[in-house]
């Protein structure tokens, strides 16, 4: 699933956290990121160049292992909108 302009950086890792499988991003360059071990080392994002300015005005391409992972993800994103809107 994609993700556009993720604004709230801070409640997004606190949605990845919340999952219980594996959650991967794809990098610009390709490469597939562990995102659910950086929620727990946040700082580590810049480092591996996934900027958080590029999440915030992008667009970050998402895969949850689990069908119930990808619903909170989702969730977290309808909130999100809902409180921009």
């Amino acid at each position: 699933m994609k993700f556009y302009n993720v604004s709230d950086m801070g409640r997004f890792m606190d949605a990845v956290r919340s999952c219980e499988g594996a959650v991967c991003a794809r990098s610009s360059e390709g490469q597939w990121i562990d995102l659910k071990g950086l929620a727990e080392q946040a700082g580590k994002l810049q480092g591996l160049g996934l900027s958080l300015g590029a999440l915030r005005q992008g667009e970050l391409e998402v895969v949850a292992e689990r069908r119930s992972d990808a619903g909170k993800l989702i969730h977290f994103m309808t909130q999100a909108a809902r409180s921009v809107a």
